[in-house]
């Protein structure tokens, strides 16, 4: 299930979009709030490792009492983000509030994407609408096509054993994005293959031991949560 894929990762922030949405489920479909709930996912908790020093440097916080190092501390205190919330914002340099939670750009994701080596990416669609590249595939309005090229990027996904850059789950998901409505595509199969790529992205992500797109876990929650109910959908 998607929504366990993404709770396994150790991303504060996208566990908190979740969390949110299944709170929504609570209300909204009790029934699939009960199912996700009923075995939830285990994840490895961090394991520190305490020394004489980290020891004697607790103590020494404690010590620490004076009223200007409880300005001090109040004062970082205050500054600390928001974790609690769905988008974090930040000011630009214009004034107004911009998004960081927001997919980047289809356009600027294929053009980064092309030199990505992917495997058929630039092959055009044939004469008969029966093959296609990735890119190509994508655009199809034959679903058989749009499907396999996002097999095709899940496959791409499932080969790498680090993360290649920061920007390429980003971008592949932005690609998806863009030619299937917001990931709403009609077709219940083109569904079944965007899910199965968001479960490779975040697995790969998991293995690296990296954090997940923010927007990317917005939107591929919500996506999740319209089709939770679709048993067609389950994989």
């Amino acid at each position: 299930n998607l929504f366990k894929v993404f709770l396994t990762l150790d991303d504060p922030e996208m566990k908190t979009v979740v969390e949110a949405e299944l709170e929504e489920l609570k209300v909204s479909n009790t029934r699939a709030y009960k199912s996700l709930k009923a075995t939830p996912p285990t994840t490895k908790q961090p394991t520190t490792k305490q020394s004489a020093a980290g020891g004697a440097t607790k103590e020494r916080k404690k010590v620490s009492s004076s009223p200007n190092d409880a300005g001090v501390a109040e004062k970082k205190k205050s500054k600390s983000p928001n974790t609690s919330s769905k988008v974090t914002s930040e000011v630009g340099k214009n004034g107004n509030q911009e998004s960081i939670c927001e997919a980047p750009d289809v356009n600027e994701s294929i053009i980064f994407l092309e030199s990505q080596k992917i495997p058929d990416w630039s092959a055009p669609e044939d004469d008969d609408g029966v093959l296609a590249g990735v890119l190509a595939g994508m655009k199809s309005t034959k679903w058989i096509l749009r499907q396999n090229a996002i097999k095709a990027l899940t496959s791409f996904c499932q080969n790498f054993e680090e993360l290649p850059n920061d920007k390429i789950s980003s971008a592949i998901l932005s690609f998806v994005k863009g030619y299937s409505k917001g990931f709403k595509d009609s077709n219940f199969n083109v569904m079944k293959a965007i899910y199965e790529l968001f479960s490779a992205v975040s697995e790969l992500h998991a293995k690296t031991a990296t954090f997940f797109p923010a927007w990317a876990c917005r939107d591929g929650v919500g996506a999740a949560t319209e089709k939770i109910a679709d048993k067609k959908l389950s994989f």
